[in-house]
Order: structure tokens, then sequence, then C-alpha cells
């Protein structure tokens, strides 16, 4: 997936790199960290790179001279609210009918804090009721 396509507030497809569209009621978004290419480092910023949503916690150093110690790339994110709504820098809903989940939330450390596989069942359930809930209120 490349982009979004969006109208009136709502995600109403997202476009792969051939050019074709998948469309949806109802987005999950968990496409990982870093790692796992849901945000895209570069040299001096870090972007979420299907949406282009905000990434909270970038900026001053991104890792610690000790190994173990704390990283703030690690913590790197979306903000979303209690909905799993990723959010603007302002703190508003960017779209109402996405959702985020796992990796790609901010805050936390999933390899020191050893918390990723509970944060990502923990979201990801949330992320799919939210989804449902969006999906039945016809949006």
């Amino acid at each position: 997936m490349v982009r979004a396509e969006s109208e009136n507030g709502l995600c109403r497809a997202l476009v792969l790199q051939d050019g074709s569209r998948r469309r949806a009621r109802a987005f999950i978004l968990a496409a990982g960290g870093i790692l796992g290419s849901g945000l895209a480092a570069r040299p001096a910023s870090v972007q979420e790179s299907i949406f282009g949503f905000p990434v909270f916690g970038e900026g001053g150093v991104w890792a610690d001279a000790e190994f173990f110690g704390t990283h703030a790339f690690a913590r790197m994110g979306l903000a979303v609210n209690g909905r799993m709504a990723p959010l603007d820098t302002a703190g508003s809903e960017i779209y109402r009918n996405v959702h985020a989940a796992g990796r790609i939330l901010a805050g936390y450390d999933f390899a020191t804090e050893k918390s990723g596989n509970g944060v990502a069942l923990t979201t990801g359930r949330l992320a799919a009721k939210e989804a449902v809930a969006a999906m039945k209120a016809g949006l």
C-alpha cells in the first residue's frame, strides 16, 4: 500500500503499488514500527508509511549509548484516542473509520518492557471492535 484516498473525514480506499485500490468501510492499521516498515525513518524525520499520519516521540537523540538503555526510536509511533483512531498534532481524529493497533502505536518500548504481544493483542481487539462499530454506523 502506498497511499490512502479519503473524503469527508473518512478513508475510502487504499492504493497499492500497482495502482489498484482496496475499498472498505473501516480500516485497521497494524503495519508495525520502523523494522516492520509501518514507520519510515529518514535522517531527519520519521513518517507513517501509508496514510502519512504524524509520528509522535521523534526528535532529539533517537538512541541511548547503552545497548539495553532507553531508546527514543522504540517509543515512536502514532497517538490514538480511546477509539484507537490516529490523531493529528492538535489531538483530533484524522479519519473516523481508521483504527491503529500494535507496534505502530507511540509511547511504549515493546523490547525492554516485553509488552509487544500483550499490546498487539489488546489494541488489536479494541481496534477491531471500533472498526465493526464504524461499519455498523454506516461510515
